[in-house]
């Protein structure tokens, strides 16, 4: 650590065991004096060289020697003061700095905190230094702080100005008060990570990464510096480190504005900016007393997040998508029973990846109802709302250890899909035991509109031939891929027809009859919300007869009746891997029309 001499103005490095020493908070000018200035000052110091400079030296000077000498009067005869300390051509002198700031400050005996714009405390709260970033936690780390006005007159203390110092920032006296014998550290690790962002919320920095770089004291962090990486980036670092320590999930608990929201439809579950984290309505979170999840670790991986969440469907969403997902995090001011949640939409039909959409709005619950919706889009939500068949706490929630990408981009497509033949269909009734579908190996086809993008593999063995609609990676055309994405698909899409013979039952009550199956993939329905699916779901029909291209006068059935007490056939499509490749797996299965 360098100090600053307060009678000679000369710096000295201490590498070990450091001195007691006073500190100063300030927001910089235009014209700060810099470690440069004091180094070309001479071994004699600057004390003696300013003595023989004009007054409009002294004048840029007036800072640090003032601070020094307010110091030294305190009975310190060393201080630290950033713009003259920090060697900043040294981008790693720099980096160890930022990250050692929140250590220095908490160490320091007293902080002097210099408002260069009041004339004394009634002024306190209009000053820019409420407004600035690292002034945050060099508020908050030292033991003892004195305001100085700008005359360097003192006006008061932190505690004696605490309640001024709320209305400014919206720290509890708690907070800015402490507890003797109480650390910072541990002081502020009783916060919730979303209070002590809102204390960041609306605070500015010259350069743009250092409104993230000014909050690692506050969490506790040491990060790489990367100027140049941009705000978003090095916030998503500073969060992304924030997990790695910590299960509060009102990290999670972010709002940012309607039209900020539009700009795109899709986010991740990590804010991009500190200003999400703002206080709206008066509310403030923390982390539940009780909390029953699961305690699988919230996983960092490429481009999002892995965590452990509970996942309620929203029932008046068609496209089957929509989910309220809990986070474990309450509004300060209500009970543990009502539960905070944001708006996740799916996105891969595959695998279970999720998107945050409509981030302006949070949505609470008690007992499977809707208490309270927050900047919901008009006519979605009203208060009281069902959204779960059961009454009772969070029954109708789906337990899944969910991926939610902070970078969206198109799903994967599926492979297509796979029949084996013979295929037994899935049946509980004791009187259609032999169940059976066959299909001719030579009646198949594919969509001509699709012939360049799929084709229809079999392979023959004496005990399970089968056949795939499988995507071809030797296609001809280079945008193939890109005609089957959901944005591109708004229609159905004809991929292929199978011609059958059902056959069912034993001896001479065999039965068997011929008809045709086609599959393919269509758009799911629009959601309540407007957002672009982000992916397809497959489709099937019973048609009369076999084709090879597909026109909308074909006669189609969804169920095919099988006996006269109301047995049909119906077709699922589970998904299933092989060989690195996904697939929908062409089921059938025998229902009635009491399971209806």
């Amino acid at each position: 650590m360098r100090l600053l001499n307060t009678s000679t103005l000369k710096l000295q490095d201490f590498p070990g065991e450091v001195p007691a020493y006073a500190i100063l908070s300030h927001t910089w000018n235009g014209d700060e004096v810099t470690f440069e200035d004091l180094r070309a000052c001479g071994k004699a110091g600057a004390a003696v060289w300013l003595s023989s400079q004009p007054l409009d030296v002294r004048q840029r000077w007036k800072k640090v020697v003032c601070s020094s000498r307010v110091a030294r009067n305190e009975g310190f005869e060393w201080i630290w003061v950033d713009s003259v300390c920090i060697d900043k051509s040294s981008s790693a002198e720099l980096s160890e700095a930022i990250n050692s700031m929140f250590t220095w400050y908490e160490h320091s005996k007293v902080c002097f905190a210099f408002l260069a714009d009041v004339m004394d405390a009634e002024e306190l709260e209009k000053s820019a230094w409420f407004t600035r970033g690292f002034t945050l936690q060099e508020l908050l780390a030292p033991r003892e702080m004195v305001f100085y006005a700008m005359d360097w007159h003192p006006i008061g203390s932190r505690t004696d100005l605490s309640s001024r110092i709320r209305s400014a920032t919206n720290i509890s006296d708690a907070v800015l008060w402490r507890s003797p014998g109480l650390d910072a550290r541990t002081s502020l690790d009783r916060i919730s990570v979303s209070t002590r962002m809102s204390w960041a919320a609306g605070r500015k920095t010259t350069r743009p990464e250092d409104r993230s770089y000014c909050l690692l004291g506050l969490f506790g962090i040491q990060m790489p510096l990367l100027y140049g990486e941009g705000s978003e980036r090095a916030f998503l670092r500073l969060q992304e480190e924030i997990l790695k320590l910590s299960e509060d999930d009102t990290i999670f608990a972010w709002r940012m504005t309607a039209d900020e929201a539009n700009k795109k439809p899709y986010w991740g579950l990590l804010a991009t900016d500190p200003d999400h984290f703002a206080r709206r309505d008066g509310m403030e979170f923390r982390v539940p007393r009780v909390t029953t999840r699961t305690r699988r670790a919230t996983v960092l991986v490429h481009q999002g997040v892995q965590k452990d969440m509970s996942l309620i469907p929203m029932k008046a969403d068609p496209s089957g998508t929509i989910y309220f997902a809990l986070i474990h995090a309450v509004d300060s001011q209500s009970d543990d029973n009502r539960l905070t949640t944001i708006i996740l939409q799916r996105v891969s039909d595959m695998r279970r990846h999720y998107v945050r959409i409509c981030p302006q709005a949070l949505v609470f619950f008690a007992h499977g109802r809707t208490t309270k919706a927050l900047e919901m889009p008009p006519g979605l939500f009203t208060d009281g709302v069902q959204v779960s068949e059961q009454s009772s706490e969070w029954q109708g929630a789906i337990q899944h250890y969910v991926f939610a990408r902070q970078v969206n981009k198109d799903s994967t497509l599926t492979s297509g899909f796979y029949f084996y033949s013979p295929h037994r269909i899935v049946c509980d009734k004791a009187e259609l035991p032999n169940l059976v579908v066959l299909c001719s190996p030579t009646q198949y086809s594919m969509g001509g509109e699709v012939s360049e993008g799929f084709h229809v593999r079999h392979e023959s063995s004496t005990d399970q031939p089968w056949f795939s609609f499988t995507l071809s990676l030797g296609a001809h055309t280079p945008d193939w891929q890109r005609k089957y994405e959901a944005k591109n698909v708004q229609t159905r899409v004809f991929l292929g027809c199978l011609s059958l013979r059902i056959e069912w039952g034993l001896g001479r009550e065999l039965r068997s009859a011929n008809v045709c199956l086609a599959v393919g993939l269509e758009p799911l329905p629009d959601n309540p919300f407007g957002t672009p699916a982000g992916f397809v779901r497959p489709w099937y029909a019973f048609i009369p007869r076999f084709v090879d291209h597909w026109s909308s006068d074909i006669e189609t059935i969804d169920r095919y009746l099988l006996t006269e007490a109301g047995d049909y056939l119906v077709v699922s499509f589970p998904k299933i891997e092989l060989a690195d490749r996904r697939f929908y797996n062409i089921c059938f299965e025998v229902r009635s029309v009491e399971s209806t």
